[in-house]
C-alpha cells in the first residue's frame, strides 16, 4: 500500500479528511486519496458552458 503525504494533507486542508485521520491508515491509501480529491469541485476540469449543458441535457460538440 503506498501513501502521499502531500495528498494527504491537501485532503485535509479542503476538508475531505478529518484533521485528526491516521496518515498510515488503510482509508487513506494513494487510491482512495486521488479519489476523494478527484470528486472535490475545485478539480472539476469542465467549464462553465459543459457543466450548464449537462444539467439541461444538451450534447455538445467540440469540432476542429
Amino acid at each position: 500500500m503506498k501513501n502521499s503525504k502531500g495528498l494527504f494533507v491537501m485532503c485535509q486542508d479542503l476538508g475531505l479528511i478529518p484533521e485528526d485521520a491516521d496518515f498510515k491508515s488503510k482509508a487513506y491509501s494513494l487510491d482512495n486519496l486521488r479519489n476523494k480529491i478527484a470528486s472535490h469541485p475545485a478539480f472539476d476540469q469542465r467549464s462553465n458552458l459543459e457543466i450548464l449543458a449537462e444539467e439541461y441535457g444538451v450534447l455538445l460538440m467540440f469540432l476542429p
